[in-house]
């Protein structure tokens, strides 16, 4: 009978993501003699997928809301995203850049809905977190928007715009 044996790395970190992991196989025959014949090959593990929403709830009342989604962070590849808006539809959303844009989507009546956003990358590794809308209004439409690293940086700028004006305004005032 043959025998094999396989040697697989140990590693001392704890997170086995974002790591490539170098394994050698060897096989002998069942009575020791001759040479063994080894082969070896590696593994890629991708970084573990994060998605966080930063809010745990939102009220909408009556007509348009905009709600941001979320940030990804870590995966491989690209991500798709699927939304159960929590009165029993879904619909597929878009990652652009690091943030998940959605489309619109109406709750006919008012209450609670917990909605869940689920992201996954291309090796097929998922990562879900969730909000509750609390509908105040009837057809009451929620968006989310692209914000995006670009967003961040131009309400960032925007801010630091406005600061700087209100320096101007209270230095011309003082004098």
């Amino acid at each position: 009978m043959p025998k094999a044996s396989i040697t697989l790395p140990r590693s001392r970190n704890s997170n086995i993501h974002d790591t490539a992991y170098t394994f050698t196989v060897a096989a002998t025959n069942s009575v020791g003699t001759g040479s063994a014949s080894t082969a070896s090959d590696s593994i890629y593990v991708p970084p573990q997928v994060v998605f966080n929403i930063p809010d745990s709830s939102a009220t909408l009342g009556s007509g348009p809301n905009a709600v941001l989604a979320g940030v990804v962070s870590g995966g491989f590849g690209s991500f798709t995203a699927q939304i159960d808006w929590g009165d029993s539809t879904s619909q597929a959303a878009t990652v652009t850049g690091n943030s998940v844009v959605g489309d619109k989507h109406t709750y006919d009546s008012t209450g609670s809905y917990a909605a869940t956003i689920t992201v996954t990358d291309s090796f097929g590794q998922q990562a879900s977190d969730s909000i509750v809308f609390n509908v105040t209004g009837a057809n009451a439409t929620v968006t989310i928007p692209s914000v995006g690293t670009s967003g961040i940086a131009a309400i960032a700028i925007s801010i630091i715009a406005i600061f700087a004006w209100v320096l101007y305004r209270r230095n011309r005032i003082a004098n």
